[in-house]
């Protein structure tokens, strides 16, 4: 083969590869961006409700423009919180810009891009997530995360570790999409120096040596190619290339060729059985409200019943006009690993009122004319609103307890008969739940699994 008609079948190749990457690489790279960001949210989460990090002071103050990894220079201990609070907040960011600003097409991706891409899916090492990584960053992160295994909260550890095995996983997807992208962009670089720049007399690349030759084409470049930047790794592969010519050239062209797809079976990914997450919720949104009207009348009956008669007259007129007076509680609530209990002063009147109105959002996503417009979205969007309303009753469940056990230790002994108890209504809750949990999960691996197969290139027949 000529280098002439190398060129021609180049440029062709090169054209094909191009139009491939819109439909392979990009909407890949795509994806694992957003599970990116919004797996590595729930994790900073983590870091920032543990006390771990700081949160950002300057949040709303720097805004994202362009891909730029965070610092990875060491520090040293005493400065640990302070440097990873500053450097994990820009990552997040950088993050979020990813997903939410950052433009997914060939035009926008140059090589400088790739390599800002690069730097930052690897700035911290999610394929050896461990406290032994020898990246600084890494290393401090996965000890503040590895706590969370320390504790009993076994709903959060299963959380954390389907956040990590996913940030794992996508941060490969993203590398791989990634360099299909830079194949593209270093053989356009490389070609374009083979169709401006005339090696011919110049250059002997079978008997010249290396050295000789890079000092030829860079001078060349500064001559013929002052618009093109000179990256001189992409020079060595290119004189590498010429050596093994024509080899190399009939391998290149065979590289970005098409290739048959085969084609797998699967089944349909049903988003019905999303909707059937919302019924679900729905249904322990009622039993909710029913707990939250069980501790009102508790409440009742504990404030009325602790006063003598006329105590009890002045309470109710109290009552009736005074219509936005705060309830306190003392309440023990044990810590998220369930190994330590503290006392803390609950505003009954503000909780009640808050959990009442989460409630009731996440009944009416259940409701048939809510559903119906649910159909219609993407499944990424009720995967979120799904994760948001289970994360009101995570929230929820540890306060609940504590006022239930609060209501039976503060009732005196001839109206303990009185007070209502939760049981029922909180296994109720939580046997529901991981049922939603269950439901969620097997979606996601089916979605996973359909995913992995289009990225392999492999068509998809849905039965």
């Amino acid at each position: 083969m000529t280098e002439e008609i190398f060129l021609v079948k180049l440029a062709r190749g090169l054209d094909f590869y191009r139009t491939n990457l819109d439909t392979t690489a990009l909407p890949r790279l795509k994806q694992a961006a957003s599970v990116l960001h919004s797996s590595f949210k729930s994790i900073y989460q983590y870091c920032l409700d543990k006390k771990f990090l700081n949160s950002d002071q300057y949040d709303s103050e720097t805004a994202v423009t362009d891909i730029k990894a965070p610092s990875s220079e060491p520090f040293i201990e005493s400065d640990k919180k302070l440097e990873m609070s500053i450097r994990i907040a820009a990552y997040s960011k950088q993050l979020e810009y990813l997903n939410t600003s950052f433009s997914f097409n060939i035009e926008n991706i140059d090589l400088a891009t790739i390599k800002k891409l690069s730097d930052l899916i690897s700035y911290i090492d999610w394929g050896s997530f461990s406290e032994n990584s020898a990246k600084p960053i890494t290393r401090a992160l996965a000890n503040m995360v590895g706590t969370v295994k320390m504790g009993s909260d076994q709903m959060q550890i299963k959380v954390i570790k389907n956040d990590i095995k996913r940030l794992r996983e996508e941060s490969v997807n993203f590398k791989e999409a990634l360099q299909a992208i830079a194949l593209y962009r270093k053989e356009e670089y490389k070609g374009e120096l083979r169709k401006r720049i005339s090696f011919d007399g110049v250059i002997d690349f079978k008997e010249d040596v290396d050295e000789d030759i890079e000092k030829n084409i860079r001078h060349m470049m500064r001559r013929d190619m002052k618009d093109v930047p000179y990256y001189s790794a992409l020079v060595a592969q290119l004189i590498e290339d010429e050596k093994m010519a024509p080899a190399s050239w009939e391998k290149l062209l065979k590289t970005i060729s098409p290739v048959e797809k085969k084609t797998v079976k699967t089944k349909t990914l049903d988003k019905n059985e999303l909707l059937k997450i919302f019924q679900e919720l729905g249904k322990s949104s009622l039993l909710l409200n029913k707990i939250l009207k069980k501790f009102d009348e508790n409440t009742t009956v504990l404030n009325r019943k602790k006063r003598g008669f006329f105590e009890r007259i002045s309470f109710m007129l109290s009552e009736a006009f005074n219509k936005n007076k705060k309830i306190f509680y003392e309440i023990e609530v044990y810590n998220a690993e369930h190994t330590v209990k503290k006392s803390v002063t609950l505003n009954y009147t503000d909780f009640s009122e808050e959990l009442k109105k989460n409630a009731h959002k996440i009944y009416l996503l259940s409701t048939p004319e809510n559903l119906k417009k649910l159909a219609d979205a993407d499944d990424e969007e009720l995967l979120i609103k799904i994760n948001n309303s289970l994360d009101v009753f995570k929230r929820s469940f540890r306060k609940l307890t504590a006022l239930d056990l609060y209501f039976k230790e503060m009732a005196p002994r001839h109206i303990k008969s009185e007070i209502m108890g939760i049981k029922v209504e909180l296994g109720s809750i939580k046997l529901s739940l991981a049922n939603v949990h269950k439901r969620r999960n097997d979606y996601l691996s089916q979605k996973e699994e359909i995913d992995q197969l289009k990225r392999l290139g492999i068509q998809i027949e849905e039965t």
